[in-house]
């Protein structure tokens, strides 16, 4: 089964959180505090967040984290590398690399394809439409569950 952390999930919160308050910086405890996460989950992401450009920290009284982009421009897939590297279903990579199968596997090159689609879809929902309909986001008109 395809599945985020909880530490990216927290992180989708967190950065959630941030958009609906642009205009100011707010403490990690401020942010814990809001969304119920722990403090140093809290904080922990945020370092993540951080490294990967996705916030900005400010030091001093007026300090805290805010978004380095608007909500708009900054995709579900990039908080996820951040977090958890690159989204994808399977360990397929673009090398052999690690895998025991290696030049044997005749399905290899249908995975990798899988994962560059997930990873498209995740690429295309901005942080701004998961605040929103997903299915409108990504101009879905019908989704069947059967």
């Amino acid at each position: 089964m395809f599945k985020i952390s909880k530490l990216a999930d927290y992180a989708t919160v967190i950065m959630h959180w941030l958009s609906q308050h642009a205009d100011a910086r707010f403490s990690a405890t401020v942010i814990s505090e809001q969304t119920g996460i722990a403090a140093p989950t809290v904080s922990k992401i945020l370092k993540l967040l951080n490294d990967a450009g996705l916030v900005t920290s400010t030091r001093g009284a007026q300090g805290g984290y805010h978004l380095s982009s608007p909500a708009e421009q900054i995709s579900v897939a990039a908080i996820i590398s951040a977090i958890d590297g690159r989204p994808k279903l399977t360990e397929c990579g673009d090398h052999h690399d690690g895998c025991q199968l290696g030049p044997h596997c005749e399905i290899r090159g249908n995975w990798q394809y899988i994962n560059k689609v997930v990873y498209k879809v995740l690429d295309n929902l901005s942080l701004q439409d998961m605040g929103g309909s997903v299915l409108e986001a990504l101009g879905e008109q019908h989704v069947s569950n059967g």
